[in-house]
């Protein structure tokens, strides 16, 4: 199992701009618990749905490419009534 201290370490090394998160893997729901290479990356849409899963480290044209695709996806808007955050109630 990699630390955190080590996470931010090669983040730092490979200049990963994006965030990077830890899991426990009896933690996780069912759905992602198949996932068993490490580092695995995900791209989850506004709308919860997986765009993209890579498994290893990005490098070069592969990171950028993933980085293309995640300022479009980030540029996509909601389905339906959903918001990005919670509104305030005046009054």
């Amino acid at each position: 199992m990699v630390s955190p201290k080590e996470q931010r370490e090669a983040a730092a090394r490979f200049k990963l701009t994006y965030p990077l998160f830890l899991w426990e893997q009896d933690k996780l729901p069912p759905l992602l618990r198949v996932i068993n290479a490490y580092p695995t990356t995900l791209l989850i849409d506004r709308n919860g749905k997986i765009r993209e899963v890579v498994f290893g480290i990005l490098f070069g044209e592969q990171k950028e490419a993933f980085e293309r695709k995640l300022v479009s996806v980030l540029k996509e808007k909601l389905k339906g009534n959903q918001r990005t955050a919670p509104t305030k109630k005046r009054g």
